[in-house]
């Protein structure tokens, strides 16, 4: 009619829309994994994996992940490994799978080079402050099925199929890595010569 306006629609800002599609994935990643899909792995450590370096010998160092299948109705948990810093470390194995009842270790190995690399950073100050990260992902298989081992790499399309992909339960570690502190045997025996030399002194008195 004439003499009406038009009534403007709402606009809808693009930071509204932006929320309300975090809103909406933040909501799916909670209910997406299930307490029973959680409570599968007993994992050790579960925060920090913790990475040795011997400033004499310079030797590679080690860390590590046990992983062990706790589920409650005997099924197969398969897992992957990834890290932010895969120049930096060799991760074997890097995914697996783990029947009910078992447990894997997982090592995460630094080279001898790698090491000194590191070991020089540390000398001059140079050092990354923020910590190389791990995630570990798994997932559990459904009743009266069971994840084929040769199959399950890496590099298999189980972890993108969308089936798989709403199982999946991901957990993350930092790595600490510092210099080891050693003690050596001289200091030791100094300390007890020390006290033996006290022990004269007191007999003198």
């Amino acid at each position: 009619m004439e003499g009406h306006e038009k009534k403007a629609l709402p606009s809808i800002r693009t930071r509204d829309l932006n929320e309300s599609r975090s809103s909406k994935m933040k909501k799916k990643e909670r209910t997406r994994n299930r307490p029973r899909d959680r409570a599968a792995l007993r994992i050790n450590p579960t925060e920090q994996i913790d990475f040795p370096l011997d400033p004499n010998s310079k030797a590679r160092s080690e860390g590590l992940l046990i992983l062990e299948n706790v589920t409650t109705e005997k099924r197969d948990v398969a897992f992957k490994i990834k890290t932010t810093a895969p120049q930096r470390y060799r991760v074997r194995p890097t995914a697996g799978v783990i029947p009910h009842g078992e447990r894997r270790t997982v090592r995460f190995m630094i080279s001898k080079d790698e090491v000194r690399n590191i070991l020089k950073k540390m000398e001059a100050g140079t050092m990354r402050k923020k910590p190389d990260r791990f995630m570990l992902m798994s997932m559990v298989a459904d009743a009266e099925e069971s994840f084929d081992k040769d199959a399950v790499d890496e590099d298999s399309t189980l972890w993108s199929t969308p089936r798989w992909r709403k199982r999946l339960v991901k957990y993350k570690f930092r790595a600490n890595i510092f210099k080891r502190i050693l003690i050596s045997d001289d200091s030791e025996s100094s300390d007890d010569n020390d006290d033996d030399n006290d022990d004269k002194e007191e007999k003198h008195i």
